[in-house]
């Protein structure tokens, strides 16, 4: 009776650090697993951010080119901003900067930009993408694509467009 209580207190012990162990590696594996996959989701999530908002630049590149825009005349570019707005429910506002850095937006208000870098390399001849910024004329969280806007090689200004990070 003795030997069989010392073996089945062995076994037991065995078979607790055994089952032990294989908890500790399983979780080991199922820890680094998951790891790998959310990294791999989020550079997946990242590339297709960033082409989505390369896309948002060859879209306020396109819209650059219109006529209205490259003429520079202030009476006639709100009114064309406004329009965009109606048109393209993808950017809560437009706006225009001109060489000067001041503005003129979609619902005729002004203003200046200057420091803004994403304006800034707009107007500088680069499309640019701004890091999450409060909107000044919502208060909202907005991302801004800029794009510049010349007229027979001449830099007139810049046009962006403000998405809702909503």
């Amino acid at each position: 009776m003795k030997l069989t209580v010392i073996i089945l207190a062995i076994f037991v012990v065995a078979m607790a650090a055994l089952g032990g162990l294989n908890y500790w590696k399983a979780r080991s594996i199922v820890v680094e697993d998951i790891t790998i996959n959310m990294k791999k989701t989020a550079v997946d999530s990242a590339e297709e951010i960033g082409n989505w908002l390369d896309g948002c630049k060859v879209e306020m590149a396109g819209i650059a080119m219109a006529p209205v825009l490259r003429g520079g005349k202030t009476e006639e570019i709100a009114p064309y901003l406004a329009y965009l707005k109606r048109e393209h429910g993808r950017y809560e506002n437009y706006g225009f900067v001109f060489p000067d850095s001041n503005f003129l937006d979609d619902v005729g208000s002004r203003g200046s930009l200057k420091e803004r870098d994403y304006i800034q390399k707009a107007l500088q001849g680069t499309a640019a993408v701004s890091n999450p910024v409060i909107s000044r004329g919502t208060g909202k969280m907005v991302t801004v694509v800029a794009a510049p806007v010349k007229d027979s090689g001449q830099f007139n200004g810049a046009v962006f467009g403000a998405i809702n990070m909503d």
